[in-house]
């Protein structure tokens, strides 16, 4: 469940140095795991969300593409009950609803420009890996000439799985990850605000089918 992006990268680049570790943080009991049930059989998918409220999960929305069930893991490995409630393919953001609250969701923080960050992900290892990266620059991009999103670039090693896990800073979620390069460890997370216009978007009460046309 990754995505590459090459050639769309929209402003010149910054470069900077960054390392990386495996350490769980403290925020780590926001993330979860989500694994996805393909229509029309083969490996299960994986991809990494967020709680942004004690029931509300954010991921992306092309972890869901052409599924036909998926499990919400938590990082104790609980299975929870989830539905999706919004999905905005323009801006690769899903919404799901969760049955049970889950404690010490991730507020959702301030653009950032340049700077140490973490991003915490489920596609590495069996439980939440840490990982300390640099945010390069901020970004406007775009998948597939589609809508130019408000994005930040990371030095971070992108894995399938990572797409939906939160770029982390001074325990707030400033980003959310959706592509990798190509070439290089670099990776593209969506801007906290844009994430915000997605649930602000986001009618609760409702349901979104999955599809399996």
């Amino acid at each position: 469940m990754r995505r590459t992006i090459g050639a769309a990268v929209l402003v010149s680049l910054v470069s900077l140095g960054c390392g990386a570790d495996g350490r769980t943080a403290p925020t780590a009991d926001a993330v979860v795991r989500i694994e996805v049930e393909p229509c029309r059989g083969g490996p299960v998918g994986r991809a990494t969300g967020f709680a942004v409220s004690t029931y509300g999960i954010v991921t992306v929305a092309h972890a869901l593409d052409d599924a036909r069930s998926f499990t919400v893991l938590d990082a104790s490995g609980r299975e929870r009950n989830a539905e999706l409630v919004h999905r905005d393919d323009e801006l690769d953001v899903a919404v799901l609803r969760l049955d049970d609250p889950m404690a010490g969701p991730l507020s959702l923080g301030p653009s950032v420009r340049r700077g140490d960050a973490t991003v915490l992900s489920t596609g590495a290892v069996d439980g939440i890996r840490s990982q300390d990266v640099v945010v390069r620059r901020r970004a406007r991009v775009s998948l597939d000439g589609g809508l130019r999103r408000r994005a930040i670039e990371i030095e971070a090693d992108i894995v399938p799985g990572d797409s939906g896990g939160p770029v982390v800073v001074d325990d707030a979620a400033v980003a959310m990850v959706f592509a990798t390069s190509r070439r290089d460890a670099r990776g593209w997370a969506l801007d906290a605000t844009e994430l915000a216009r997605a649930l602000r978007a986001t009618d609760v009460a409702s349901t979104v089918a999955l599809s399996c046309d």
